[in-house]
C-alpha cells in the first residue's frame, strides 16, 4: 500500500504493519502519548501534509538492479485470476494476495508478466506486494507478536479485540512472503520505484501517491530560477515550485477522471492524500466520504464485512470500527449525523463525475 499507497495505501492507500509501527514507534525527543494521542498521531500519519512533502532537488535510489533482457511474453493464456482481474479494475486491494491461501509465488510470477507486457497497474501491484513482503520477511514472528501485544496495550478494548483477531492472519501472512525465495525478493528492489514506474506510465491509481512527488522532482531538478537563486532566495522559490507541482499533479487527476480512467482504488488513493487536493475546511475534504464512494462502486465488494483492507483501516483509525461492513462502522464510531453528512458528501460527488461538472470538484 500503498505507502502510503499510500500509500496504503492506501489504504492506502497502505499497510497493516506500518500503522502498527506507528502507535509503537515515537519519533525521537518525545515522550509517550496517551491512548486518544497515539490514535490521533496515526491518523494525521496518514494525511499527507505540506511540510511532509518538502522534497530533497534529487532523491537518491540505490544502486539500480541489473535486469537481463527477456523477451516480452504472450498475454496470459488463460486469462487473469479472479483476484487479479478485480485489483486491475482496482476493487480489490493487493493485501487480498497476501492475507489469503492463494499461491503468492504464482501471483507474484504473472504480475512480472504483466509487467513487462506493459500494464502499468500491474507494476502499482508488485509495488504493493514488495512493500508488505519486504517488511513481513525481515521480521520474525516473536517480533509481530511483540508489537501486535504492544499495539494492544495502546488501544481501546473494541481495538484490542480486533487486533485479537488480526495477529494469527499476519503470521500467516508471514510465513506466506516468506515462501518467496529471498533472491526474487531482494530481485524486485525498491517498492517506490515500482510505483514510480506505474506513475511514469500515467497509471491513475500509482500517480495518486507518487506523482506529486515525481513532478516536484523534476520541477526542483531543471526549473533555472530556483537552480541560480541564492541560500537565501530558494526556500521562497521552493515554495512556488511545490505549488506549480501541486497544480499539475491536480490537473493530471482530474483528465484521469475525465477520461474515465479512474476506478474505486483510486477514489481509496485520494482519500488518502486529500491535503494535495484540499484546503483545510473544505467540505469534501472528508476522508470517509470519498471512501463510501469507493464503496458505491463496488471496492472490496462494496465494502462488505470481511474487507481486509477496510478493516485494517478501521482498526488504526478512531472514524470507524470493524466487526460489520464499513457503512456500519462509521455508523458506530461517529453516530448517525455524522455518517449521514459523509453519506451526503459522497451523493454530491458522485453527481459532479457523473455529471462531468469537473469544476465543481474543487481543485
Amino acid at each position: 500500500m500503498i505507502s502510503k499507497k499510500s500509500t496504503f495505501l492506501i489504504l492506502g492507500l497502505g499497510f497493516v504493519l506500518a500503522l502498527v509501527a506507528f502507535t509503537l514507534i515515537l519519533k525521537p525527543g518525545q515522550s509517550a502519548p496517551a491512548t486518544s494521542e497515539t490514535l490521533q498521531a496515526v491518523q494525521e500519519s496518514v494525511e499527507t501534509s505540506d511540510q511532509e512533502l518538502e522534497l530533497e532537488t534529487v532523491r537518491e535510489f540505490d544502486e539500480p538492479l541489473e535486469i537481463q533482457e527477456k523477451e516480452i511474453p504472450e498475454p496470459l493464456a488463460t486469462g487473469l485470476s479472479a483476484d487479479l482481474q478485480a485489483i486491475k479494475d482496482g476493487k480489490q486491494s493487493v493485501l487480498g494476495l497476501i492475507f489469503s491461501d492463494k499461491d503468492l509465488n504464482q501471483q507474484l510470477d504473472e504480475l512480472l508478466q504483466l509487467s513487462e507486457a506493459g500494464e502499468s497497474w500491474a507494476d502499482y501491484a508488485i509495488g504493493q506486494v514488495t512493500e508488505m513482503c519486504a517488511y513481513l520477511y525481515e521480521t520474525p514472528e516473536s517480533q509481530l507478536i511483540a508489537m501486535f501485544s504492544g499495539a494492544r496495550a495502546a488501544s481501546s478494548p473494541e481495538q484490542q479485540a480486533q487486533m485479537t483477531e488480526l495477529l494469527p492472519m499476519v503470521v500467516d501472512a508471514s510465513k506466506r512472503c516468506k515462501t518467496l525465495e529471498a533472491d526474487k525478493l531482494k530481485a524486485l528492489g525498491d517498492s517506490r520505484d515500482w510505483f514510480d514506474k506505474a506513475a511514469e506510465a500515467k497509471n491513475p491509481n500509482a500517480f495518486v501517491i507518487s506523482g506529486y512527488s515525481l513532478l516536484s522532482q523534476e520541477l526542483f531538478a531543471t526549473d533555472e530560477n530556483y537552480l541560480s537563486a541564492s541560500d537565501e532566495q530558494r526556500s521562497e522559490a521552493a515554495i512556488k515550485l511545490r505549488d506549480q507541482a501541486k497544480q499539475l499533479y491536480r490537473d493530471q487527476v482530474k483528465e484521469f477522471m475525465q477520461n474515465g480512467q479512474t476506478n474505486p482504488e483510486t477514489l481509496m488513493s485520494m482519500a488518502e492524500h486529500l491535503n494535495l487536493f484540499y484546503p483545510d475546511g473544505h467540505r469534501f475534504k472528508q476522508q470517509e466520504a470519498w471512501m463510501l464512494l469507493a464503496c458505491e462502486q463496488g471496492y472490496e465488494k462494496n465494502c462488505a464485512q470481511g474487507s481486509m483492507a477496510l478493516n485494517v483501516f478501521c482498526m488504526f483509525d478512531s472514524s470507524c470500527q470493524t466487526g460489520g461492513d464499513f457503512k456500519q462502522g462509521v455508523l458506530w464510531a461517529q453516530g448517525q449525523y455524522q455518517f449521514d453528512e459523509y453519506q451526503r458528501i459522497a451523493s454530491e460527488l458522485k453527481r459532479i463525475i457523473d455529471a462531468k461538472d469537473w469544476d465543481k470538484l474543487g481543485f
